[in-house]
């Protein structure tokens, strides 16, 4: 089973508020992802007590070419690294044979 998990959040933000980012579903996108079998089944048992930190998913698409993308894994602080984001991204190309 294949599976696409898409989240929309409305949410006003007024400014010199302080949101806090733990808010949310506790361990959302840990269970999320545990629960697509497309994810789940690369997701080894050494993934999960770091997946506990992670609050956020974010696709940053590319202005100047709208196939390549960023994205942007936001995490709480923790004891597995330094940074609050890790980022990952892809360049898409699109190819076309005629033979």
């Amino acid at each position: 089973m294949n599976c696409v998990v898409v989240v929309v959040v409305t949410r006003t933000v007024h400014p010199g508020s302080v949101e806090d980012p733990l808010s949310g579903i506790p361990l959302f996108w840990l269970h999320a992802m545990l629960n697509c079998d497309t994810l789940s089944s690369i997701i080894q048992s050494y993934d999960r007590p770091v997946l506990k930190y992670l609050i956020d998913v974010r696709v940053v698409q590319d202005i100047s070419d709208h196939l390549d993308f960023r994205l942007e894994f936001m995490f709480a602080p923790n004891a597995f690294f330094d940074n609050t984001v890790l980022t990952k991204t892809y360049q898409v190309s699109l190819s076309f044979s005629l033979l």
